[in-house]
């Protein structure tokens, strides 16, 4: 018997109940395909385990959110990794250390400001440590850069493809866009901050003597 290609069309038969076949073909249905493609369609995402996260959060929150709930927590991890005291392959100490948690929760407050609505953008933005806020920056470059990279040259990067494909191309066209903005923003707060600390302890200084 030859050997088959992996491109070769196998025939099988599978033995179901009616109720399977009926959700089957409900499912086949919205998606606009047949029975069998979607068989082949739920078989193919069954090996690929990335895809259940965001089917999971998609069906909860829809595309939009899912796909920002996952850059969070990928932009959280990378932020906290930055910083040097905590490794991304240790889930669940990212909060014990004061740096990683302070860069994780930058991070996040910083791509929750790309999708702000423009009217109520603030101008400036209370800062933070400047450590974790660098990190936070760094962290929320990265996941733009692979979005607009993704955007781009689509080649199925995963888990960039479930962001893109939950966020959707013009949310994330616009958080690539607004990025930069923020960042600018945040920088004249910062020095506004810096100067405003100076003139305190000059202040003080000159009380004391």
């Amino acid at each position: 018997m030859p050997k088959r290609k992996p491109s070769d069309l196998i025939q099988l038969k599978v033995r179901m109940t009616e109720a399977l076949r009926a959700q089957l073909e409900k499912d086949a249905e919205r998606h606009g395909s047949s029975i069998n493609s979607e068989i082949v369609r739920r078989l193919e995402h069954s090996f690929d385990r990335s895809h259940l996260l965001g089917e999971v959060l998609e069906l909860t929150f829809g595309k939009p959110l899912a796909g920002f709930l996952i850059g969070v927590g990928l932009s959280m991890m990378t932020a906290a990794g930055i910083t040097g005291k905590y490794h991304p392959a240790n889930r669940d100490d990212w909060a014990l250390e004061v740096e990683p948690y302070e860069a994780a929760q930058e991070a996040a407050q910083l791509l929750l400001s790309l999708w702000e609505p423009t009217q109520r953008r603030a101008e400036q933005q209370a800062p933070g440590h400047r450590a974790e806020r660098q990190a936070a920056a760094e962290a929320v470059e990265i996941l733009m850069w692979v979005l607009e990279r993704e955007i781009a040259e689509p080649k199925g990067r995963e888990p960039t493809k479930t962001v893109l494909e939950l966020l959707g191309r013009e949310i994330a066209t616009a958080m690539i866009e607004e990025f930069p903005k923020a960042k600018k923003r945040r920088a004249a707060a910062d020095e506004l901050v810096e100067k405003t600390e100076r003139k305190l302890e000059t202040s003080s200084r000159r009380k004391a003597s």
